[in-house]
């Protein structure tokens, strides 16, 4: 009995080491299997470059989007992470509506200037919907530059225009999650009347977003946003109608232009 119970002990034992060995092999493998699930992950929502950088991480999906038909690609939304959450959280919506979403979190008006070329004019869409400027205002990789802003925001409606594409330039909406202090919520309305003005001059659609969104001493409603600066779902579905306006403005505005001319 001894020695029957002796030798159960040791296998017990062997049994505890193979299985602590197993677990220690498992968790060692951990970071690795973690970096690959990040590889795996969408490129654009991964920690923007610097701002001297230029981000590809839609090269592969622009080929995929030029192959398909041109219904698809009837509008290009170009922007940071509020324009890549709503097509994350409205992919009906983007798809019904021919929307080509090429949002990459945490991107200045700088970086999307850089990679506007080959994600918004190779595409040749009908129109473009840029939404720009949050990062620069809470300084996100710079002190804010407002004529800097302005210079990158003018220069992709210019590149778009010339490329036969309409533009659509879009508010840059309400936000207070990052803490910033009246000198920013001035900058913001002041860099929005200048997108309005900037439309106004170059017969582009001023995309508005606040009516919908503005909530008390010009917040973002509490019940359109999860952390005051991102809209969520119910914020993406009242700027829905917003957007699809400004759409059929700017190509009515576009097909009347062309009759004019013609005639």
């Amino acid at each position: 009995m001894k020695r029957r119970a002796l030798l159960g002990a040791v296998l017990a034992s062997a049994a505890l080491l193979v299985a602590t060995g197993d677990a220690l092999a498992l968790r060692s493998q951990w970071p690795m299997r973690a970096r690959a699930k990040r590889a795996r992950a969408s490129p654009r929502w991964r920690r923007p470059v610097p701002d001297d950088t230029p981000d590809f991480a839609y090269e592969g999906a622009n080929k995929a989007v030029l192959a398909g038909p041109a219904s698809a690609r009837r509008v290009v939304m170009m922007g940071d992470s509020i324009t890549y959450n709503w097509d994350r959280f409205c992919r009906p919506f983007f798809k019904a509506h021919g929307l080509v979403d090429r949002g990459i979190g945490g991107e200045t008006s700088a970086q999307m200037l850089m990679r506007f070329r080959p994600d918004v004019v190779a595409l040749k869409p009908q129109a473009v919907h840029i939404m720009a400027g949050t990062n620069d205002l809470a300084a996100l990789r710079r002190p804010y530059d407002g004529e800097a802003t302005r210079k990158n925001i003018e220069a992709m409606a210019a590149q778009a225009s010339d490329g036969g594409i309409r533009v659509i330039l879009a508010s840059v909406p309400p936000a207070t999650g990052f803490g910033w202090g009246r000198p920013a919520e001035q900058a913001l309305k002041s860099l929005n009347v200048w997108i309005n003005d900037l439309c106004a001059r170059n017969s582009y659609t001023y995309c508005d977003y606040w009516p919908v969104l503005r909530g008390t001493g010009d917040r973002l409603k509490p019940q359109y946003s999860r952390d005051k600066v991102h809209p969520n779902t119910a914020g993406y579905a009242v700027m829905g109608p917003v957007l699809l306006a400004a759409i059929d403005q700017a190509l009515k505005r576009y097909s009347d232009n062309k009759q004019v001319s013609s005639g």
